[in-house]
């Protein structure tokens, strides 16, 4: 018998690496008939938003080549983490201009947010039965603007017709909204222009000392048991695996890589790795645990 949940879900990746570049451990096998770029597609019109499960990546536009390694979150372009079944992207912008850049708290990304919508819309145009969660976060403070960041975004909502969807419903279903980027907001700026989600957020980054990363972990597994509970109190729940890295630790080595090899005092079951994402997918390997 197949649970549907009544309740959104959200996992945040804070790292999505390329098997070019290579993953540590192997990516595992998957079924032939797998397809991560196009999973909703298999799904009925009538489904309805709050019974699904979505996957996340952190500061989703920091994936440049020539970007610092402690600001890098991402191997993989916009478009081929969408092909890899990321549908919820976090998008961090700076006002600047009038226009949106994209940034990493100070650091600018390389990329215009014009340029990543593009992504997303080429990759909708060839999967129109997919659809996109955009969570918009106005990063640091506005720079030479004398427009707010609602209004610069109602002109890009223009300058996309038909593209965005600005105010949604977790019972919407599928059938309303395939092909289309459904604007969330983020945790600073665009109230009132984008859908305000009442959700319980597990973001508990700032536990950048090697040794403390382990209590992430039990908060990211907290959570993620809470949603099987029967008596959930929310409608929604957004997971982070991301922390603040050090200066030792950059966010990718700390998504793969979650102990310091001269610290054996863990108390998590470690199923195959050490590394946070990996972590994540051992948790859903148990039968109890499938969504």
């Amino acid at each position: 018998m197949i649970k549907i949940f009544k309740s959104l879900r959200i996992l945040i990746l804070s790292s999505l690496c390329s098997p070019i570049l290579g993953c540590y451990p192997p990516e595992p096998i998957r079924s032939p008939n797998s397809r991560t770029d196009k999973y909703l597609s298999k799904l009925p019109d009538s489904r309805k938003l709050s019974t699904l499960t979505f996957i996340g990546s952190h500061s989703s536009a920091a994936y440049g080549e020539d970007l610092n390694e402690h600001v890098k979150t991402q191997d993989l372009s916009i478009f081929a983490q969408l092909e890899s079944g990321i549908r919820v992207l976090d998008m961090r912008v700076r006002l600047t201009n009038n226009t949106f850049v994209m940034h990493h708290y100070y650091f600018h990304l390389g990329i215009t947010f014009d340029e990543l919508v593009i992504e997303v819309q080429n990759f909708l145009k060839n999967h129109p039965q997919e659809l996109v969660l955009m969570f918009m976060k106005e990063e640091l403070d506005e720079r030479k603007n004398h427009k707010s960041n609602c209004y610069v975004l109602k002109q890009y909502i223009t300058k996309f017709r038909d593209l965005f969807v600005d105010h949604w419903s977790i019972d919407d279903t599928l059938g309303q909204h395939r092909g289309k980027i459904l604007l969330a907001r983020g945790n600073v700026g665009f109230q009132g222009c984008t859908q305000s989600l009442h959700c319980k957020i597990q973001n508990d980054h700032r536990k950048s000392h090697w040794k403390l990363n382990e209590h992430k972990w039990q908060a990211i597994k907290a959570l993620q048991d809470e949603i099987f509970q029967t008596d959930r109190k929310f409608q929604c729940y957004i997971n982070f695996l991301s922390i603040s890295s050090s200066v030792s630790k950059t966010p990718r080595e700390i998504a793969r890589s979650m102990r310091d090899p001269n610290f054996r005092g863990s108390v998590v079951d470690l199923t195959f790795t050490d590394g946070m994402v990996e972590l994540m997918t051992g948790y859903f390997l148990q039968k109890v645990k499938t969504l």
